[in-house]
C-alpha cells in the first residue's frame, strides 16, 4: 500500500473548517496529522473533532508529527511567512489563494521552496481544467442555473476563444464582469442587487 501524504493545516478559519478539514475524510492519498493555530479554543475543539494533535507552533507540529506537507489557510498577509517557515522545516506547501499580497512575496515563496527543495502549489481548483468543457455544455449549464455563476461565464469565454468565436467570447466576458461586480456589491458592500438577465 502506498504511503499517504501527512498534512498539517495552519489557519483554522472559514475555508479550513468548511472545505479543507472535512475533505480529508474522503482523501485516499492524504491524511490530516496536525492542526496549527494561535486560538486555544479552535485547537481544543478541532483537534477533538478530527482526532489529531493541535499546536500553536508550525515548526513543532512539522517535527513531532513528521509532516510531509503544510496546507496554508491563514490570512493572505501571512502566506509568505508560513510558506518560508514550512519550507525551511522541510515540508512541501499547498497554499490557499491568492498566493500572497505582493509580487515580491510570491517570488520569495518560490525562492525559499526552490532553495529547500520542496514543492509549492497554490490551491486553485481550476489548474488542470480545460475551460470546463465545450461551448454547448457550458451553454446548457447556464440555461439550467440561470446564468448566475461568473465562473461558468469565464469558462464559456475561454471555450469561445478556443473555437474562434470572438462575439460569443466578448458576450461571455461581459456577463462574467457584470456578475463579479454584482457579487462584490452584495458580499462586500452588503447591497442587494437584482438578478442579472443572462440573455
Amino acid at each position: 500500500m502506498k504511503q499517504k501524504v501527512r498534512y498539517a493545516v495552519i489557519g483554522l478559519g472559514h475555508i479550513a473548517q468548511r472545505a479543507v478539514l472535512p475533505a480529508f475524510a474522503h482523501a485516499e492519498n492524504s491524511e490530516l496529522v496536525a492542526l496549527v493555530t494561535g486560538s486555544p479554543d479552535k485547537n481544543r475543539q478541532l483537534s477533538r473533532r478530527y482526532r489529531v494533535n493541535a499546536y500553536d507552533n508550525l515548526e513543532t507540529a512539522i517535527d513531532r508529527e513528521k509532516v510531509d506537507a503544510v496546507y496554508i489557510a491563514t490570512p493572505n498577509s501571512l502566506h509568505r511567512e508560513h510558506t518560508e517557515r514550512a519550507a525551511r522545516s522541510g515540508s512541501h506547501v499547498l497554499c490557499e489563494k491568492p498566493m500572497a499580497a505582493s509580487e515580491r512575496d510570491c517570488e520569495a515563496m518560490i525562492d525559499v521552496t526552490d532553495q529547500n527543495r520542496v514543492k509549492l502549489m497554490i490551491a486553485y481548483r481550476l489548474h488542470f481544467n480545460d475551460a470546463s468543457g465545450s461551448v454547448e455544455d457550458l451553454q446548457r449549464i447556464i440555461s439550467l442555473d440561470g446564468g448566475s455563476q461568473p465562473e461558468i461565464w469565464g469558462a464559456l469565454h475561454q471555450a469561445a476563444l478556443r473555437m474562434g468565436d470572438a462575439s460569443l467570447a466578448q458576450q461571455a466576458q461581459a456577463q462574467q464582469a457584470e456578475l463579479k461586480s454584482r457579487r462584490y456589491v452584495e458580499r462586500v458592500l452588503g447591497i442587494r442587487t437584482r438578478s442579472p438577465n443572462p440573455d
